[in-house]
């Protein structure tokens, strides 16, 4: 995107966390970021318990890879991760406990 793209999503996020009482978005313990580097780090940060893989196409494959690598519970919403990393992602789950496990989303 463009700066001003990027400007615009960091005022309506300000505005969305101001009006949940959350104060100045640079003053609270939330983060705003995107693009693969930031998915990846989402989907594999310890404090993410559960992933929901919505996003369209293959853009969320690396990090919803990633997440099931370290056998977080994940949420596919779409088939696109399947579809085209489907031997991959099947492969890295492989071997995964009751902590992991499919239902539709």
């Amino acid at each position: 995107g463009h700066p001003a793209d990027a400007r615009a999503l960091c005022d309506r996020a300000e505005q969305i966390l101001a009006d949940l009482g959350a104060g100045d978005l640079a003053a609270s313990r939330s983060i705003l970021a995107a693009g693969p580097d930031a998915r990846v780090a989402v989907a594999t940060a310890s404090e993410t318990d559960f992933l929901m893989s919505a996003i369209v196409g293959v853009a969320g494959l690396e990090a919803t890879y990633e997440a099931v690598r370290l056998k977080k519970q994940i949420g596919l919403a779409n088939k696109e991760v399947l579809v085209a990393g489907g031997p991959l992602v099947m492969a890295a789950a492989t071997g995964c406990s009751d902590a992991c496990s499919t239902a539709p989303a």
